[in-house]
């Protein structure tokens, strides 16, 4: 059997201050929570444990500090953007079933100790996930360190068993202390020997084997270094014995866990699910099969659906429709290249698919559709303008933009499909756009037919979001924001776009050979102040 245990606070650092910064729909940061989880799920991956648990510091001082007044004295608050993530991320592992350790007086390296040992004793091996070098005094033949790095959102990782820390250091991984003892520890505000660095700390250790033996040398005028090294020692003898204190992870602690208390068990995956789609986690849920979950009853109410979608072939039909759509609200869904379309009403619950392909008048159709006695929601409004303006006439009668009051809300997701929009704001599971984007799912009258009734799915999704998402609009304060700003400039924009601009192409170029010259004037420099040429 084989347990992982995460080194929870070494591993949320890592992630907070290792990715780039995110946030939910509300503003609220989650970086951190989502850079945990993916170490997480890559270390399950990884090391394939029976078991995971995860220990976390308290605020309250520790035995450490009560020995050491100033031990990590240094050490800022946490941030307060992570300081929030904090009992989100432990309500996360809550609904993943996997137990978290917390004692107070004591860190989580002693847990991580306590729980190595336990584990050891009852015949289990143990894998310790950190970032922190401390946690290498544990390696033995049945517990390894996983040695976590993070930069710029790329996780990378290194397992650390007997052989590869001699291999790494020259000694057994106990002397870890006795390395701590000497060099010091900036991160703890641990002292060390003054003036000894880590390759003296390294040479006395190779040399002589532990602390205490270089103290005995010392002592018995047996040891072998400079004058000025024996000095520092002298003068350091108590910092270093205090500082092997200091550093030595306790294997002790009062803790109630059994290796069993952490096997593997199935998450709460509805409470999982509800917590990501709060989160924004999208791309997790898709990972973790939570995309797939029955959504509740209460929550899919407000999206609507038509149960077939009519497709329209002959112009008395859409003749008919038009009138009937007159001084009522549609909600309408276009292909990129505006060669098809959905239109839905009452609601979402019915829906007619026009095709360029198999409508004759398709080109009236659309003159006459996009005119601004028809009150129409939209998505990606620009684009349609814009192609609209490609074929000789205005889109008009727009009062709806999913994708802008969706941007609105959330500017740092980066997307904004309908599929996702719903999973976030309705537990509503729905097909990708994929199903009706692309030239071969429209091949055939069978393949036209599935990819309009997608359509009409997503183009229903206005309806919900158009009683929804001005609310948080306005609670936002953004209502001034999309209804002055960004729904005024669509059309603008879109005009904008078939005029193009004037561009002065001799000042462009003089522009650029400034720039060239510019850039080779400080390499020159560069390459000047280096001695030498650096290509």
């Amino acid at each position: 059997m084989k347990l992982l245990v995460i080194d929870g606070n070494s591993i949320v650092n890592r992630a907070f201050f290792g990715m780039h910064p995110l946030n939910n729909r509300e503003g609220f940061p989650t970086h951190a929570i989502f850079g945990f989880l993916n170490i997480l799920r890559r270390m399950e991956e990884e090391v394939d444990p029976d078991g995971v648990c995860v220990t976390f510091d308290r605020k309250e001082p520790t035995f450490r500090h009560l020995a050491y007044a100033d031990y990590k004295a240094q050490r800022k608050g946490m941030p307060e953007e992570l300081a929030v993530q904090m009992p989100v991320l432990k309500e996360v592992l809550d609904a993943m079933n996997i137990p978290c350790y917390e004692l107070a007086g004591w860190e989580a390296d002693d847990l991580i100790g306590t729980i190595s040992r336990r584990c050891e004793a009852a015949g289990w091996d143990c894998r310790v996930a950190t970032g922190d070098k401390d946690s290498l005094q544990l390696v033995t033949d049945h517990t390894y360190v996983e040695l976590v790095t993070t930069r710029m959102g790329k996780t990378t990782t290194q397992e650390m068993d007997p052989g590869a820390f001699r291999a790494a250091y020259g000694f057994a991984p106990a002397q870890m202390v006795d390395l701590k003892a000497l060099m010091g520890d900036s991160s703890d505000n641990v002292p060390g020997v003054p003036g000894v660095g880590e390759k003296t700390a390294l040479t006395l250790l190779h040399e002589n084997g532990t602390l205490t033996e270089i103290y005995a040398r010392l002592e018995a005028g047996t040891l072998e270094a400079k004058p000025g090294v024996k000095k520092k020692l002298e003068a350091g003898k108590q910092s270093a014995f205090q500082s092997y204190h200091l550093c030595t992870i306790r294997c002790d602690a009062p803790l109630d866990f059994v290796p069993e208390q952490a096997l593997r068990r199935p998450a709460n995956r509805g409470l999982l699910r509800e917590l990501f789609l709060r989160l924004g986690f999208q791309k997790l849920m898709e990972q973790m099969g939570l995309d797939q979950e029955e959504a509740v009853q209460g929550s899919q109410a407000a999206v609507r659906q038509a149960e077939t979608v009519e497709q329209v072939t002959e112009e008395a039909r859409w003749r008919d429709l038009l009138a009937q759509w007159r001084g009522q609200t549609v909600a309408v869904l276009t292909l990129p290249d505006l060669s098809a379309l959905v239109v839905c009403w009452d609601q979402g619950e019915q829906a007619a698919l026009f095709r360029e392909e198999t409508l004759p008048t398709y080109g009236s159709f659309l003159r006459e559709f996009f005119c601004p006695e028809i009150v129409k929601l939209g998505y990606h409004i620009k684009d349609v303008m814009s192609r609209g303006l490609d074929r000789g006439w205005q889109a008009q009668g727009f009062v709806f933009d999913g994708a802008i009051a969706a941007y609105l809300l959330a500017p740092t997701d980066g997307s904004y499909e309908l599929d996702k929009l719903g999973a976030q704001y309705f537990q509503k599971t729905l097909p990708p756009a994929k199903e009706y984007l692309g030239a071969k799912v429209w091949k055939d009258a069978a393949g036209a037919q599935a990819a309009g009734q997608v359509m009409a799915s997503h183009a229903a999704l206005l309806f919900a979001l158009y009683a929804l998402l001005p609310e948080k609009l306005a609670a936002f304060g953004l209502t001034k924001v999309y209804e002055d700003i960004e729904l005024p400039l669509c059309p603008v924009l879109a005009e904008m776009e078939q005029a193009g601009m004037l561009v002065d192409e001799q000042a462009l170029a003089q522009f650029g050979a400034g720039l060239t010259a510019g850039i080779a004037a400080l390499q020159e420099e560069i390459w000047a102040q280096a001695g030498r040429n650096l290509i």
